[in-house]
């Protein structure tokens, strides 16, 4: 089942062929509680029901609010999550998420997306 692909007010978000659900964040965004509830509920409805695996590209995130960041740390309709870090800002709070929320699902940071797509391998349905 592949997905059309929907946008939210920072980030385009669908499910793909790979079996994958790719989230990429908009240039220059800036995360708020509300987005991640927006994304949440995206997720939610284009997984119906499986559990995928979710590539996150936020090479280009500005920032992201602690409510978002907690937010995310309770995923629970993903069976893993690999994001995408590029530049030094998306590294400090990609490794500021993965140090600070404990998730329940297998999360880890990449600057190579062939190495993340590699690493979800193993999660998808």
């Amino acid at each position: 089942m592949v997905s059309e692909k929907i946008r939210v007010r920072i980030a385009e978000i669908q499910l793909c062929e790979d079996n994958l659900i790719h989230i990429d964040i908009l240039p220059k965004a800036e995360m708020v509680l509300e987005d991640s509830h927006e994304i949440y509920d995206t997720v939610m409805k284009i997984s119906d029901g499986k559990l995928y695996p979710l590539l996150i590209d936020c090479r280009s995130i500005v920032s992201m609010e602690r409510d978002a960041r907690k937010r995310f740390s309770n995923e629970d309709v993903v069976s893993a999550v690999a994001l995408l870090v590029e530049t030094p800002l998306s590294k400090i709070i990609g490794n500021f998420f993965v140090g600070l929320n404990k998730t329940t699902v297998p999360l880890k940071l990449f600057s190579s997306k062939t190495n993340a797509l590699e690493w979800l391998e193993e999660f998808k349905p």
